[in-house]
């Protein structure tokens, strides 16, 4: 009798971690399985967590039992990060709840954006790292550990995946969130979701594999001394050891590899282009004239003196080590294949030279009821004399910079056909298209948008080109 209700036991907190398993990267895909679905498995992730910790009741009464491993130091410290964090990511999300806890009203919602951002984010890894220290027990549960073959054929799967998992870390700018250099993410709502979630299975594959490799390193056997004869024992622990950190380091290889080297060049190596080159655009016949407005820091901003391009994805330096935005980039791009004029929406007040300043500015901006104060307001050009307005501005909190709302409040756009080129760090349309729909007084926003990531405006002249040829 024990024993059934030992086996039942094991089988509900199988089910309860399976399930997390699950909500964990459909939790992550926010924005692309809608707000309220997101709500409602942040929620059930939350219960199943509390579940989980219920079932394991009797970890903690054993914490003052046994001797402290070097690996039972590691998984303690991982069980205590998780529990925090997802306390952190909880009351986050009552903070920025648009839907079950919107009634409740605290307040905060930069900072609970941030801190949800954070969290969710390190709570992923750790909750992949915490699957891999459990890999052992996962592989008995299913009956795997007695079939060496398989054995080997899983490692060699998992180690591949594992790889891809790596890639796809930093294609979906994960490191960005989990230190801050990215202070808010939306997601690309064109994606399928499918795609989405086979690269965010393949990065809690990633981590799995790396604490499995790290918990078998840590629990190698030591080499001992015979009582007999005082000399050391077999030497195959050293061998095993020696495995482990070639396995380990392949791994760091790979990851340096595929992290490092971009991010240096990101955020270490000064961005240089030749704007001739990265501007040089065949023609595309458009019937009527093509007003294009852009809106970017440079022309905006009031950067330090010694301010270069690693100072902001959005930023690179001409041939003549000028600053360069992307969205000025793309606007020349524009006009060198359609022609017509060119026009920088310009603020009075500046931006500060710091990316992160810029963002607490602007959300203060979209806290405001009045616009940002706009220069050359009595020069506005006069829309009657296009034929279309193709807009160029950058994603800011997931939505239309305050500059931009300002400039198109003051305009008539009866007759214009308006399309949109929109840079961003990974946060895809946003809320832009709902939002910039209602900002367009006598004129409807163009459904075919095109997205440029910040890292490829340099190179996105024949995107641009080809899109151009689409919009007439």
């Amino acid at each position: 009798m024990n024993e059934k209700k030992s086996k039942n036991a094991k089988m509900i907190r199988m089910c309860v971690d399976i399930a997390m398993v699950i909500l964990m990267p459909l939790l992550m895909a926010y924005s692309l399985v809608g707000e309220l679905l997101h709500e409602i498995i942040g929620v059930s992730l939350f219960v199943l967590f509390i579940t989980h910790h219920v079932l394991n009741r009797k970890w903690l009464s054993s914490l003052k039992q046994g001797k402290w491993t070097a690996l039972r130091v590691v998984n303690t410290a991982v069980n205590v990060l998780m529990f925090l964090l997802m306390l952190a990511m909880m009351v986050s999300a009552l903070i920025i709840s648009n839907y079950l806890f919107v009634s409740l009203k605290l307040g905060g919602a930069a900072i609970g954006r941030v801190l949800h951002l954070v969290a969710a984010n390190w709570l992923f890894v750790l909750m992949s790292l915490h699957l891999g220290l459990h890999m052992n027990t996962v592989s008995t549960y299913f009956g795997i550990g007695p079939h060496k073959t398989l054995r080997r054929v899983l490692s060699v799967v998992f180690a591949l995946i594992a790889v891809y998992g790596c890639y796809a870390m930093i294609k979906r700018s994960m490191p960005s969130y989990l230190f801050l250099t990215q202070f808010f993410a939306f997601l690309d709502d064109s994606e399928p979701v499918v795609f989405f979630l086979l690269d965010y299975v393949s990065i809690m594959i990633f981590f799995a594999v790396a604490a499995f490799w790290g918990a078998r390193l840590l629990t190698l056997p030591r080499t001992r001394r015979s009582k007999e004869d005082g000399t050391k024992a077999a030497k195959a622990p050293k061998k095993k050891r020696l495995k482990v950190l070639l396995i380990l380091a392949a791994l760091a290889l790979v990851a340096g590899i595929v992290w490092g080297v971009p991010y240096l060049r990101r955020h270490f190596k000064t961005v240089t282009i030749d704007s001739k080159m990265a501007t040089a655009m065949p023609a595309v016949e458009l019937s009527g004239r093509t007003l294009t407005v852009q809106f970017t820091r440079v022309g905006n901003t009031d950067f330090a003196p010694d301010v270069d391009a690693v100072s902001s994805a959005s930023l690179m330096l001409d041939e003549n080590g000028s600053l360069v935005g992307n969205a000025g980039l793309i606007a020349q791009m524009v006009q060198n294949a359609v022609g017509g004029d060119v026009y920088p929406i310009r603020v009075k007040e500046h931006y500060p030279s710091s990316y992160a300043d810029t963002i607490s500015v602007a959300s203060r901006e979209f806290k405001s009821s009045s616009f940002p104060e706009l220069t050359g307001s009595d020069a506005f050009p006069d829309t009657a004399a296009y034929e279309r307005m193709i807009l160029v501005f950058p994603l800011w909190w997931s939505t239309v910079p305050k500059a931009v709302e300002a400039y198109l409040s003051q305009q008539d756009l009866s007759g214009l056909k308006v399309y949109l080129i929109l840079t961003h760090g990974g946060g895809g349309k946003g809320s832009v298209p709902a939002d910039l729909s209602a900002m367009l007084r006598g004129a409807v926003l163009d459904e075919n948008i095109l997205l440029i990531y910040d890292d490829d405006a340099d190179e996105a002249a024949g995107r641009v080109y080809e899109w151009l040829k689409t919009i007439d």
